[in-house]
């Protein structure tokens, strides 16, 4: 189980959660693993793998576009 779960949280960390958990669930089926036992910590694996990098999760990409532009326009006196 700690296995699926690493691989859960390395794939999803470089594609989106549900692309991660319906591979998983297929290797899963093909390894005879009941599924019903790994959805719950696939999940936690896959929301993990999410947040570890910037394209992991679409709200990553837009907090830090948005930290980015806040940091920008701290630079420029005209905003403060």
């Amino acid at each position: 189980m700690i296995a699926i779960m690493l691989v859960a949280a390395i794939l999803s960390s470089i594609r989106s959660n549900k692309g991660t958990t319906d591979v998983i669930i297929g290797i899963c089926s093909v390894a005879k693993i009941p599924v019903s036992r790994q959805l719950m910590p696939l999940a936690f694996a896959a929301g993990f793998g999410g947040i570890m990098t910037m394209i992991g999760t679409p709200p990553n990409i837009i907090v830090t576009g948005t930290l980015e532009w806040k940091k920008w326009c701290g630079q420029i006196q005209i905003f403060k």
